[in-house]
């Protein structure tokens, strides 16, 4: 019994040897049991995708055997592989005409009790044994090239040749069902390459010397061990990257290469320092170089050029170029530039003279040079500190890197220092003098200035003093005397400070002493410089600016610009008759009136000011003033008259209906009659009057009133309603209480 369907299941349903092992996805499958309901065989069928799960019922996965028990499968697929065989109807997979995922397949299988196969050692050299093998059946019939024929199953051939290359056939019967032929290809002859018995060779890395000793080999299937050759070099000495190409020949037409890298190293440099500097004196050679390296050689250039002799005289500027040799291999070249110093003499003047107050040492002495040493005439080094001596001749050397010079004498000669110049140690200037040192008071031969006491530089006489500075004078009567410290006191005095814009009112009647200001001895001016000096009852004048100035330590400030603002406020501008609603419930607030800061009073001379929340009152006449930058106007009046609400021009500004909320008809007097006051109703309407129910009572018209009857009887006690139309056309509705 052959079962068939489609599954998921990725176990249970295949066995050894089947068609299809793996399931792949939503697979057709096939199993057959025996007579005992064991499975003998199963396998799955599909492509890439599904196989079954979609498509009309009459295809869907169905089974059939012919006369020779072949197994035909039919069913659905949307696998674009794995499905066709070539040459079939339909090969490959494509839409159907109505857009359907799916195709049919048809699908023929043999149910055998085994597959044939054949197998063989191919390829092999000449003179070897040529070995076939087939399986799967019972009877095995062999032919091939150069007459070849055997009923063995697994058959040789001995020593073969050439001649043995080619296609071998083996039909193969006995298998239950599927007897097939089936081919295999010989190959007699070395057709392989030789393969490099290491994968990659080892790079070579050494000196000038090196030479390659190591050959390498390689294994070719039918040759054995191949040794390499090479057109290559053996043996380098320049330093630098090389390849060696390696080839391996097995005699029969098969050739591989095989690289290896070959790296000769450049030898270590000498280490020197560059430029290197010697004295004119020292006559130096080559070998005076100081260089670290091994067997070093000197050149006149830095590649080829001319080996040069350790005693050669170095020049001055030049540049040598030295290697060093180690294990026989010269390294590269370095560069040592040459300086040979030549010291001037230190410059300065042969006759140089000193006061006798100076105390003159061989520092004192004007020169200039680096390194300055000091000799007598007999060649003793002195220390800088020595005395001069009057007449004595000093000899000086400078050294330069190392390299002293030739000397140079200077005679000295020594003389009486004068007396300093006599002034007034503290001196005061007012800043606005710009007093200078030529200013200063001071008496003396050929005055000079100096900003310290130990300072070289003269000062120039136009010099601006600074304050809180000492200056320090010296005279010259053939030399230079020591020195006074005068010290100098500069008066800044500041100008005065007040507000530069300053305001009165014009009922002030302000003099210039009105003026905010402060400081001392104050002077006013009608100018920024020079200008009239004012008294200070001066009356100020709108517009007009004034000058002060203060002064302290007999020094007059500079001036200060203070502009005045006379300042007449106008009276406040309003209506002087306004009229108001009295349910505006109007404020002092109210008033209609232009101005700024206004201030409301009871009378032209009241000093109290009113509250602008004071409620109006009718007839009642307010004064108000404005004040502008603190000055405060004349007064105006405005007369104040409160109209009744039933005024014409009140009734829009009556929000809320104005109505009796009881009626009490007892004869007392008070509310004994209801109504509303018409001047508040649109005209020509009435006033109508409701129970509680909605029933009407009466209508009021112009002057009526009710009292609490219907039909002359007198109603209850109890609210009552009521519908106006108001003077703006709007309907009201409202209620109110009768009270008995």
């Amino acid at each position: 019994v052959i079962i068939e369907g489609v599954t998921d299941l990725t176990s249970g349903i295949a066995t050894p040897n089947a068609y299809s092992i793996p399931p792949k996805y939503g697979d057709a499958y096939m199993i057959k049991l025996d007579e005992n309901g064991q499975r003998e065989w199963g396998t799955y069928y599909g492509g890439n995708n599904s196989e079954g799960n979609n498509g009309a019922a009459d295809v869907n996965n169905k089974m059939s055997l012919d006369q020779l028990d072949n197994i035909y499968l039919v069913g659905n697929t949307n696998s674009t592989t794995g499905i066709s065989t070539p040459g079939a109807h339909q090969e490959n997979y494509m839409l159907n005409s109505l857009g359907g995922l799916y195709n049919t397949y048809l699908a023929k299988f043999q149910d055998c009790l085994s597959s044939p196969e054949i197998s063989s050692n191919s390829p092999i050299c000449i003179g070897n044994t040529i070995e076939l093998k087939a399986s799967g059946g019972t009877n095995y019939a062999w032919t091939g090239p150069n007459g070849f024929t055997s009923m063995e199953q697994n058959p040789t051939i001995l020593n073969a040749t050439t001649l043995n290359s080619g296609e071998y056939r083996c039909l193969v019967t006995g298998t239950g069902g599927c007897d097939d032929t089936k081919k295999v290809d010989i190959v007699v002859g070395d057709i392989e390459s030789p393969i490099p018995n290491l994968t990659s060779l080892p790079i070579l890395t050494g000196d000038c010397n090196t030479v390659i000793t190591a050959i390498p080999t390689a294994t070719d299937s039918c040759a054995g061990t191949i040794t390499a050759t090479t057109a290559s070099a053996f043996s380098y000495s320049l330093p630098g990257t090389y390849t060696v190409v390696w080839n391996y020949n097995d005699g029969n037409g098969n050739i591989s290469t095989q690289n290896q890298t070959v790296t000769i190293i450049n030898q270590p440099l000498p280490t020197a320092t560059s430029p290197q500097t010697f004295c004119i004196q020292q006559n130096a050679n080559i070998n005076d170089i100081i260089i670290s390296g091994q067997n070093i050689k000197w050149y006149d250039n830095l590649t080829n050029g001319t080996l040069l002799s350790n005693t050669a005289p170095l020049q001055n500027g030049t540049t040598y170029y030295a290697s060093q040799t180690i294990n026989g291999c010269e390294s590269e070249r370095i560069p040592v530039l040459i300086n040979i110093q030549n010291t001037p003499v230190p410059t300065g003047n042969a006759n140089q003279t000193f006061c006798s107050s100076q105390n003159p040492t061989l520092d004192t002495i004007q020169i200039s040079g680096t390194s300055t040493k000091w000799y007598n005439s007999s060649g003793t080094l002195l220390i800088n500190s020595t005395s001069l001596q009057n007449g004595m001749t000093y000899y000086a050397t400078q050294t330069v890197n190392n390299c002293e010079s030739e000397r140079l004498g200077i005679t000295i000669s020594i003389v009486n220092t004068p007396a300093t110049p006599t002034a007034i140690t503290t001196q005061s200037f007012c800043k606005k003098e710009n007093a200078r040192l030529s200013t200063i008071q001071i008496t003396g031969q050929d005055i000079k200035w100096y900003e310290t006491n130990f300072s070289t530089i003269s000062l120039p006489n136009s010099t601006l003093l600074e304050n809180n500075k000492s200056y320090y004078a010296s005279q010259t009567i053939g030399c230079e005397s020591d020195r006074i410290a005068v010290l100098i006191r500069i008066y800044d005095t500041p100008p005065p400070t007040g507000n530069t814009n300053q305001q009165f009112c014009f009922d002030e009647n302000a003099q210039i002493s009105n003026l905010n200001i402060l400081g001392s001895n104050m002077k006013w001016y009608d100018a920024l410089t020079n200008g009239t000096v004012l008294a200070e009852i001066t009356v100020l004048t709108n517009g007009v600016t004034y000058y002060a100035t203060q002064t302290l330590n007999d020094c007059e400030s500079e001036r200060i610009a203070i502009t005045v603002t006379i300042q007449d406020t106008q009276s406040p501008i309003g209506n002087p008759n306004q009229t108001f609603c009295i349910q505006e419930n109007a404020k002092i607030s109210t008033i209609s009136i232009e101005g700024q800061n206004i201030k409301w009073y009871t009378s032209l001379s009241s000093l109290t000011t009113l509250s602008e929340s004071i409620v109006l009152e009718n007839g009642m006449t307010y004064y108000a003033s404005q004040t502008i930058n603190n000055c405060e106007s004349e007064r105006n009046q405005i007369t104040v008259k409160i109209l009744e609400a039933t005024n014409a021009g009140c009734l829009d500004l009556v929000y809320e209906l104005p109505y009796p909320k009881f009626l009490t008809p007892n004869g007392d007097g008070f509310n004994d009659n209801w109504t509303i006051n018409f001047a508040y109703l649109k005209p020509n309407t009435g006033i109508k009057i409701f129970d509680r129910y909605g029933k009407l009572l009466t209508v009021l018209n112009q002057n009526e009133t009710w009292n609490g009857t219907y039909n002359n009887q007198q109603l209850p006690a109890t609210d009552y309603w009521f519908v106006v139309t108001r003077a703006d056309g709007n309907e009201y509705k409202g209620h109110f209480s009768l009270k008995r």
